[in-house]
């Protein structure tokens, strides 16, 4: 899993946890993130959290991913959980997320490939 914070375009810092071999198909991860976003860029900012898998013929395909952040960048989950740590600064907000598989459309509308090298 990696999560990076994105900031007018730019990736100002990103983590990832270690590997895991799942041993069934419905993965629960739960992890932590944590990071730093400037007040300058609260509103141009946003988290992108992706899930990551490798098969017989491929490495590091995305799974799928969740982004959290304002209206622009999230919807849904994404965008309740940011509103929450917004307004709660210096306060840890956890909240349980569904991922987004990765489609198509979406490689259009964000120029980004299905890998987990787009951060």
């Amino acid at each position: 899993m990696k999560a990076a914070l994105v900031a007018n375009g730019k990736v100002l810092d990103k983590q990832k946890t270690k590997a895991i071999q799942p041993v069934e198909q419905n993965v629960t991860f739960d992890e932590t993130f944590c990071f730093t976003v400037p007040g300058s860029s609260i509103d141009a900012a946003c988290v992108m959290v992706s899930v990551c898998g490798k098969t017989s013929f491929s490495k590091g395909r995305l799974i799928g991913y969740i982004s959290l952040g304002p209206p622009f960048f999230a919807n849904g989950s994404g965008l309740e959980q940011w509103t929450k740590m917004v307004s709660m600064p210096f306060t840890s907000v956890g909240k349980w997320h569904s991922l987004s598989s990765w489609n198509e459309k979406d490689n259009l509308s964000h120029h980004l490939d299905n890998d987990c090298r787009m951060f």
